[in-house]
């Protein structure tokens, strides 16, 4: 896989998000550049030092996201070149507040998003920073054979929490469409489930383009014996 390929994945989530209804803004900027050089100075920083909160405030307040939802959460995702293989982050941030934008418009100016648009985003981003943060569990992705260690790092694996060691392996490679419908079930558990009661499969299931096969060499078939994620 190449960076090319990465990035036309990156647009593609947007089908997948619009497709739910929970689409609030795509970084049209940000999506065009897979690297870290995306990021604000200010997100990297406070980013490094595992303060969740003031990260995600952070990067609301610099747009340091590729696809804001309607609830405040975002999605970012990195891919990079490591000597003949690469490296893949895929995050998503939890909202730390459970008022919505459109929440906030109404009890603002009594309106909603189709009369506004993003206006108001400055202030709904300076209200969710003044608030009480709620406890959220951020989840991500890596891919990363170089800080492979069999049984202790997977290369490919996800993340829960922020500062917790939970990293559950995968079998595959996950793409940013794939990693998006995991988010799916897993934090919009009522949109999924009526696309199950629907029997709308598609929407749900990660297809054959949105995974890649991982080298053996990297997920052995001893590590098939201790619990993992089947892609």
């Amino acid at each position: 896989m190449n960076k090319a390929t990465f990035l036309v994945d990156v647009k593609k989530c947007k089908n997948v998000l619009d497709d739910y209804g929970i689409l609030r803004k795509m970084n049209n900027i940000n999506i065009k550049e897979g690297s870290y050089i995306k990021f604000s100075e200010e997100f990297r920083k406070v980013a490094q030092k595992q303060n969740y909160n003031l990260a995600y405030i952070k990067g609301m307040e610099s747009d340091d996201y590729d696809y804001l939802l309607k609830d405040g959460s975002f999605f970012f995702f990195l891919f990079d070149t490591h000597e003949k293989d690469f490296i893949i982050l895929l995050a998503f941030y939890p909202s730390i507040n459970d008022v919505s934008y459109d929440d906030f418009l109404v009890e603002l100016i009594g309106t909603g998003i189709e009369e506004c648009g993003s206006i108001f985003m400055d202030d709904y981003q300076q209200f969710i920073a003044e608030q009480e943060s709620k406890s959220v569990s951020p989840i991500r992705y890596d891919y990363n054979s170089k800080i492979y260690k069999k049984f202790i790092h997977s290369a490919s694996h996800l993340h829960f929490g922020n500062e917790e060691d939970i990293r559950v392996p995968l079998d595959k490679i996950l793409l940013p469409s794939g990693f998006v419908k995991i988010v799916l079930q897993y934090f919009y558990y009522d949109l999924w489930k009526n696309r199950v009661a629907e029997q709308d499969y598609r929407s749900i299931f990660i297809q054959n383009n949105e995974s890649y096969s991982i080298d053996q060499k990297y997920f052995s078939n001893d590590e098939r014996n201790i619990p993992y994620i089947h892609i």
